[in-house]
């Protein structure tokens, strides 16, 4: 399977680096048949004159790693919710808004690098994504991110307390019946389609 067609915040195991002479920033200290879990979806290279675009993956050497959507990969686990987000949401410490989240313009101040460097995980953070589907996104990123990375896991878990909150409190979205986060473990295929981007 190509890089290109898992989802997001699944782990994987590369098999082929697939063109890497076509993009630029490929930081990936792992080697073939080394894990890492796709952090983003897939973004244009740097090189104009590339034929593949590129994904961000977490590797545990160097922090996010780029390679081309046609590395090759097994996927090892699909992705799955990090636990039930009310239980989650309580365990959520205040957090003050990074500098650049405020003003008409986002800027990369104040943000940890993981979040700003995947639109995947900062639209729900910045609560551009509607509630519901920030909520899933945010449990599946939170199965993946490391804990090792200063303010990811906290700036998470803050921004899925508020999403969570907005979701309980519009009445076209409570009662949560169909919400797959109260009877499942892992997000259904229509998630999983939004997942590959």
């Amino acid at each position: 399977m190509f890089l290109r067609d898992a989802p997001a915040f699944s782990r994987v195991r590369v098999a082929d680096f697939g063109t890497v002479s076509e993009i630029e920033d490929v930081v990936l200290e792992n080697g073939i048949d080394d894990e890492v879990a796709i952090w983003t979806r897939c973004v244009r290279a740097a090189n104009p004159f590339a034929t593949v675009e590129m994904r961000g993956v977490l590797d545990r050497h160097a922090g996010i790693a780029w390679l081309p959507d046609d590395a090759q990969i097994q996927i090892v686990q699909w992705p799955r919710y990090a636990g039930r987000p009310e239980v989650l949401a309580d365990s959520a410490e205040p957090v003050e808004p990074p500098e650049g989240s405020r003003g008409s313009v986002a800027t990369p101040q104040g943000w940890p690098r993981l979040i700003w460097n995947s639109d995947l995980v900062f639209t729900p953070v910045q609560g551009w994504d509607d509630p519901q589907t920030a909520v899933e996104t945010l449990l599946c990123a939170l199965t993946v991110a490391p804990y090792d990375e200063p303010g990811l896991r906290p700036m998470l878990l803050a921004a899925l307390k508020a999403r969570l909150a907005r979701v309980t409190k519009d009445p076209r979205t409570y009662p949560p019946e169909e919400f797959p986060w109260l009877n499942r473990t892992a997000p259904g295929n229509a998630f999983l389609e939004y997942l590959r981007g």
